[in-house]
């Protein structure tokens, strides 16, 4: 019960003491604790007794300490789950370079290095590469549609693709790519 009884003070502390060293890391960011969970009891009701090795973890690191958002965790998923922890998107699975190490059995010093020297996570995971999707490219600082479609073309994605994913055909993505000069030799 002392193992516990130390997560929850030390919740607590993490949440609402500005003294505590990692405060930054959750009150100063928001993160509180759940009315129900301000009573020890309710907390060990929910959580149970807590298991050797491991530690609470929220599973929405932007989320609160509450019940539905809380579970024990080793430290090797709690270090999955932080919030500086790049992700990648590999066959429609959203894998860390850990993950996907240990899914490919690809040693993680090799991967992490291959991605570390701009490798593509598919090729640096000997796959086949995927054509990227419009969805891929960042496009918030493109000024109008025109430098979006530059922006994906370049990037590899099919007019088809970049097409569907703002509304356009072929043609009219054509058009705007390719905009006809104005005959001013008529006036």
């Amino acid at each position: 019960m002392d193992r516990l009884k130390n997560t929850w003070v030390n919740m607590h502390n993490r949440c609402y003491n500005k003294n505590d060293k990692m405060y930054h890391r959750y009150g100063g960011r928001g993160i509180k604790v759940c009315k129900r969970w301000r009573k020890f009891e309710n907390f060990a009701k929910d959580m149970g007794e807590k298991p050797k090795g491991m530690s609470i973890d929220r599973v929405d690191n932007n989320g609160n300490y509450d019940p539905k958002n809380c579970v024990w965790a080793t430290p090797a998923q709690q270090n999955r789950n932080r919030c500086n922890v790049r992700r990648y998107n590999v066959n429609g699975e959203i894998l860390t370079i850990r993950e996907a190490s240990e899914k490919y059995n690809i040693e993680f010093y090799r991967l992490r290095g291959r991605i570390y020297l701009g490798w593509s996570i598919e090729q640096a995971l000997g796959l086949k590469p995927r054509r990227p999707s419009p969805e891929d490219i960042i496009i918030d600082d493109c000024k109008d549609r025109r430098e979006i479609i530059h922006r994906m073309a370049s990037r590899g994605c099919t007019y088809k693709s970049i097409g569907n994913y703002l509304g356009l055909t072929k043609q009219r993505i054509h058009q705007i790519v390719y905009p006809h000069p104005v005959d001013n030799s008529l006036d």
